[in-house]
């Protein structure tokens, strides 16, 4: 089991929507993976996107 801190991971600004990344594709061992938290302002969508490359 991994543990963090969430204090302890930085936001990252997006158009729209702000994001946390808590753990990558590398400290999982699973290639493509990640685990995020995404958080948007109320009454709001975040635009239409796809991801060719995370991080």
């Amino acid at each position: 089991m991994k543990i963090v801190k969430l204090d302890d991971k930085e936001w990252l600004e997006k158009d729209g929507y702000s994001k946390k990344i808590l753990f990558t594709a590398n400290e999982l061992k699973s290639r493509g993976h990640l685990v995020q938290i995404v958080k948007s302002e109320p009454h709001t969508e975040i635009k239409l996107h796809y991801h060719e490359q995370t991080i």
